[in-house]
C-alpha cells in the first residue's frame, strides 16, 4: 500500500519537475507569449511557488516539519499538475490572413471582371469598325456601279456616233445624188441666195429631167457631205449647181447669164444629150 503510493507521488513529482522546466524556460524569452482571444494569462500561485522555491525537491514539497509525507500536500500537487500552461498563440493573426486572402480574391474577380469588359468593350468596336468598313466597301460598290453605267452609256453613244460617222461615205452619197438627175441643186432651206436660184431655174426654165434640190441643213450629215462638196468642186458656199457632175457656179454667176440672156445655152450645153432644157416665155401686159 505504502509503496504503490510512493509511486505515484514519484511519478506526481517527475511531473511537476516538467512542468516547471518548461515554465523556466518560457520565462527566459523578453518577450511574454501572446494569447489567443479568450485566453487568460498563467501565474503560478503563491502555494505553486513553493515548489519553485523547493528547487524542484518533491519530496520537500510532500513531507511536513517531521518529514512524513503530507497526504493533503500530495493532494495540492496533483491540483498544480493539473493546470495546463498557457499555449503559445501562433505567430500570424490567422483571421487577418484570411481578411487579406478574401481582399486578394476580390481584388482579383474586380480584375478579372474588368478584362472581360474591356475586352467585351474591344469587341465591340471591333464589330463596329467591321460593319462600317462593310457599308463603306458597299457604298463604294454602289458608286463604282453607278459610274460604270455612265461610262458605259457615254462609251455606248460616242461609238454609236462613231459607227454612224463610220457608216456614212460622203462620197457614195453624192454619187447617188448626182445618180438622181443630171442637175442638182445643194442648197440651204434659210438662206436667201440659194432661194433666188431656185425661184429662177423653176419660174424661167423648163429642165428636164428635174434637177434634184438637196437641203444641207436638213440632210442628217449635211456637215460631212458640204465637207465633202467643197474638197471635189473648191466651193464651199451654197447655193452650188451641179450639172453633169461638174459644180457649175451659185446664184450670182447663174443670175448673170440670165440677165445676158446666155443661161439657157450654158445649161442647154452643160447637159447635153441628158438635159432638155427649155426658157419660159412670160406672157406680155399688152
Amino acid at each position: 500500500m505504502i509503496n504503490a503510493r510512493k509511486q505515484r507521488v514519484l511519478a506526481i513529482a517527475a511531473l511537476c519537475f516538467l512542468i516547471i522546466l518548461f515554465v523556466s524556460v518560457t520565462n527566459a524569452g523578453d518577450k511574454k507569449p501572446q494569447l489567443l482571444a479568450g485566453e487568460r494569462s498563467y501565474s503560478p500561485t503563491p502555494g505553486n511557488n513553493k515548489l519553485a522555491q523547493a528547487g524542484g525537491n518533491v519530496n520537500q514539497l510532500v513531507k511536513d516539519k517531521s518529514g512524513v509525507i503530507d497526504e493533503a500536500k500530495v493532494k495540492q500537487a496533483e491540483e498544480f499538475s493539473s493546470v495546463k500552461p498557457p499555449v503559445k498563440a501562433p505567430s500570424g493573426d490567422s483571421s487577418q490572413k484570411k481578411i487579406t486572402a478574401d481582399t486578394s480574391k476580390k481584388a482579383g474577380s474586380t480584375k478579372e471582371h474588368l478584362a472581360i469588359k474591356d475586352h467585351k468593350g474591344q469587341a465591340d468596336t471591333k464589330e463596329q469598325k467591321l460593319a462600317d468598313s462593310k457599308d463603306e466597301t458597299k457604298a463604294d460598290i454602289q458608286r463604282s456601279n453607278v459610274d460604270s453605267k455612265k461610262l458605259v452609256d457615254s462609251d455606248v453613244k460616242k461609238v454609236a456616233d462613231h459607227e454612224d460617222s463610220t457608216e456614212f461615205d460622203a462620197a457614195r452619197e453624192f454619187k447617188e445624188i448626182l445618180s438622181l438627175s443630171p442637175v442638182a441643186i445643194f442648197s440651204k432651206s434659210y438662206c436667201p441666195y440659194s432661194k433666188k436660184l431656185k425661184d429662177l431655174l423653176q419660174t424661167s426654165y423648163d429642165i428636164t429631167p428635174q434637177p434634184t434640190v438637196v437641203e444641207l441643213d436638213l440632210h442628217k450629215f449635211g456637215k460631212e457631205l458640204q465637207d465633202y462638196i467643197a474638197s471635189v468642186s473648191g466651193r464651199r458656199t451654197v447655193p452650188n449647181l451641179f450639172v453633169n457632175g461638174v459644180s457649175r457656179g451659185g446664184s450670182d454667176e447663174m443670175s448673170a447669164l440670165h440677165a445676158d440672156n446666155k443661161l439657157l445655152d450654158e445649161l442647154s450645153a452643160w447637159g447635153g444629150p441628158k438635159v432638155k432644157v427649155e426658157k419660159i416665155n412670160r406672157p406680155s401686159n399688152s
